[in-house]
């Protein structure tokens, strides 16, 4: 993938697969933000699909990757969102989550609102109703609700493709 800011550099070239997790966020943010959003996606795709097998893998990884970016970016804004969201991740910090799981949360927020904004079931919603609920959403509640709405499906092994083109060969 090039990097429009820098002719013929790859994103990947100085080491920038490492410029995201989701247990960290972006490692720079200057460099982050000067990425498109399809390589930000990029980059959060490949990073949840390194996770080890304690983190299920989401039903679909690129809407999930879509809603952390959403929140990634929230996060870095400098204004009455970026300060909802930032001090809706220290609320589930303190409350003992870990950030990729805090990010999840504010992801479902973000999807919630996305989903009524699409189904029309809320006309034109305003700024302050989506900031009313990232203020108000707990992480007790994200506990009933991710109990219960998280589909995931099961990790691949790594290697299994190898060892099952590996085991036709050899029939």
């Amino acid at each position: 993938m090039t990097d429009p800011k820098r002719p013929g550099a790859s994103c990947r070239d100085a080491g920038d697969g490492d410029l995201y997790h989701p247990g960290t966020g972006p490692t720079d943010q200057a460099q982050w933000q000067r990425l498109d959003e399809l390589e930000q996606l990029d980059l959060v795709i490949e990073a949840h699909a390194l996770l080890d097998e304690e983190h299920p893998q989401p039903e679909d990884l690129s809407m999930h990757a879509a809603v952390h970016l959403v929140v990634e970016n929230q996060l870095l804004l400098d204004d009455d969102v970026g300060k909802a969201a930032r001090a809706t991740l220290e609320r589930f910090l303190n409350s003992g989550f870990d950030r990729h799981e805090a990010v999840d949360a504010i992801g479902l927020v973000v999807a919630r609102h996305l989903f009524s904004a699409v189904r029309g079931a809320r006309g034109d919603v305003p700024p302050d109703d989506f900031l009313n609920d990232l203020r108000q959403f707990t992480p007790e509640e994200w506990r009933k609700t991710s109990a219960t709405n998280r589909p995931v499906r099961p990790r691949k092994r790594r290697g299994s493709k190898r060892r099952a083109r590996s085991s036709r060969r050899r029939s």
